[in-house]
């Protein structure tokens, strides 16, 4: 089971992205684990800590209503969390594409396939 735990919420999917992660360790050093491989495929980055005095967070959902469908009345937080996963993956999908054909068309220019 794939569990992502954003705050204090636990979201699970099983095998959602194509892997099943178990957890171990607890808060900053909790790292989630492949299954399969053994290999850390989530772990706290201090990096995206924020202050703990902040009194007003204020946010405007347009772009994430724009971008990613979400419907802040109707989107449940494990819909919104599972949108943003699927726009992730699609982008690393044609990204990785991208790089393909970049890397055919450098071949195909340097056999003279391609002029």
């Amino acid at each position: 089971m794939t569990n992502i735990t954003i705050g204090k919420v636990r979201i699970s999917w099983p095998g959602y992205v194509g892997f099943e992660l178990y957890w171990q360790g607890e808060e900053e050093n909790e790292k989630g684990i492949d299954r399969k491989t053994g290999k850390v495929l989530v772990e706290v980055s201090p990096d995206f800590y924020r202050p703990t005095d902040v009194v007003n967070l204020w946010g405007d959902p347009s772009k994430a209503r724009r971008e990613l469908g979400w419907n802040l009345r109707k989107t449940s937080f494990e819909q919104l969390v599972k949108i943003m996963v699927d726009a992730d993956m699609a982008k690393v999908a044609v990204e990785r594409a991208s790089a393909h054909v970049r890397t055919n068309l450098a071949e195909y220019l340097e056999k003279g396939i391609v002029k």
